[in-house]
C-alpha cells in the first residue's frame, strides 16, 4: 500500500482512551504537553477526502472509564497545524477517522475498540480511519496511517459486438446492494506494514442505487464509465447472486436504453410495451445483467472493483462476473477490466 503524507493532523475527528490499568494511571501525573499529529491516507483518485478541504476535526476522550472530551470541535490553525492539550495522563489509544460527519451511532464507552452502529452509506463519501494505541508522552508526534473502510464499486459500459446497432441509455442502475451496517475499529495500530483491518457486521436496507440518469448518451466499442451522481462507494459485502430473470435477489445492474438499426435509424427495441420499464415517450426500456461473483465473492474494504459490461439486445443480456480490483483505488484510467456479458 502507498500512502500520501497530509500534513500535521489532516483535519481527523480524534478519539481517544486511556489503557485501563488503574495502577499506570494513578501513578503518572497529568500533563500539558500538546499533542501534534501527522496523517497518511493510501492514494487515491475522485477522492472525496483531502489535505486542501479538511479544516476540523472531532475529539473524544476517554480516562479511565471516564469520557473527558466530549465531542470537542477543534479547527485548523494558521499555518497548518493541529494540536490539543492532553488533560489526563498517558499512554493514550486514540481512533481516528475522516470524515467528521460520519452517518452513524458512534458507541462511545471509554473503552476501544469503536463501533459505528447502524452506519448509512449513502454511496458517494468515502470513509477512512485508523488506529493507535499505547501513545506515550514520548511520543512527539503522532503517526496516523489511515485505511478506506469502504469497497468502491464501478461499471464501464459499450456496445454489443453488434456493429450494425446503436445502443442509446438513459439509465444505469445497481439494485439489491446493503447500504447499513456495524462497523468495527481493529483492536491493533494501523501502520505502513500491517494490514489490519476494521469489521463489517448486521448489514441491512438493501437499495436500488442510480448511477446515471442523465441525456442520453450513446455507446460505442470503447468503454466509459457512465456516472453522474458520484454513487461508486460500498459497505463491503457478499456478493449475492441471483438467476437470469430474477430481479428481486441479487445484484442486478438495470439499465434504460433503447436500440435502434445504425442506418434505417428504426427502432428495433423495445417494441413491446409490456417490457419491464417501458416508456412510450423515449421509447426504452430495461435490460437487466444479473451479477455473478466469479473470482471475487466479495467485495473488500479498499479494493475497487470496476466491471465492462456489454449492453446489446435483451436476449444477449445474462450475468457476468469478471472484475478486476485493486488495492487502494489507485488511477482508474489504469484499469483494463475484463468484458462482461
Amino acid at each position: 500500500m502507498s500512502e500520501n503524507p497530509v500534513g500535521p493532523l489532516d483535519g481527523l475527528p480524534i478519539l481517544t482512551s486511556a489503557c485501563s490499568n488503574d495502577d499506570d494511571i494513578n501513578r503518572l501525573t497529568h500533563t500539558d504537553v500538546p499533542i501534534t499529529f501527522s496523517a497518511y491516507a493510501p492514494k487515491a483518485s475522485r477522492a472525496t477526502i483531502t489535505n486542501s478541504n479538511l479544516q476540523q476535526f472531532r475529539a473524544y476522550g476517554f480516562a479511565n472509564g471516564e469520557v473527558i472530551l466530549n465531542g470537542v470541535e477543534v479547527n485548523r490553525q494558521t499555518g497548518g497545524s493541529w494540536s490539543y492539550i492532553n488533560p489526563k495522563p498517558w499512554p493514550v489509544d486514540f481512533y481516528t477517522y475522516v470524515p467528521i460527519d460520519v452517518n452513524a451511532d458512534i458507541h462511545v464507552t471509554g473503552s476501544s475498540p469503536l463501533v459505528f452502529n447502524s452506519f448509512r452509506n449513502d454511496g458517494v463519501t468515502d470513509f477512512l480511519y485508523g488506529v493507535n494505541l499505547g501513545e506515550t508522552e514520548a511520543t512527539k508526534q503522532v503517526k496516523v496511517y489511515l485505511r478506506h473502510a469502504l469497497s468502491q464499486v464501478r461499471f464501464r459500459m459499450l456496445r454489443n459486438v453488434d456493429h450494425n446497432i446503436n445502443v442509446d441509455v438513459r439509465s444505469v442502475e445497481i439494485m439489491n446492494t446493503l447500504t447499513s451496517g456495524t462497523f468495527t475499529f481493529p483492536g491493533e495500530n494501523t501502520t505502513a506494514t500491517t494490514t489490519v483491518r476494521g469489521t463489517w457486521s448486521d448489514l441491512s436496507d438493501a437499495k436500488t442505487l442510480v448511477l446515471y440518469n442523465g441525456d442520453e448518451t450513446r455507446l460505442s466499442d470503447v468503454p466509459r464509465e457512465l456516472n453522474n451522481t458520484g454513487i461508486m462507494y460500498s459497505i463491503p459485502q457478499t456478493v449475492k447472486e441471483c438467476a437470469i430473470g430474477d430481479h428481486e435477489s441479487g445484484f442486478i445492474l438495470r439499465v434504460r436504453c433503447r436500440l435502434s438499426d445504425k442506418f434505417t435509424k428504426q427502432v428495433t427495441w423495445p417494441l413491446d410495451s409490456t417490457l419491464p420499464g417501458y416508456d412510450a415517450d423515449t421509447q426504452t426500456a430495461f435490460i437487466y445483467y444479473a451479477l455473478q461473483s466469479g473470482n471475487h465473492p466479495e467485495w473488500l474494504s479498499g479494493n475497487r472493483y470496476v466491471y465492462t459490461v456489454r449492453v446489446g439486445h435483451p436476449e444477449l443480456a445474462g450475468s457476468f462476473s469478471n472484475a478486476i480490483s485493486v488495492d487502494e483505488y489507485p488511477d482508474f484510467s489504469s484499469l483494463v477490466a475484463g468484458e462482461l456479458y
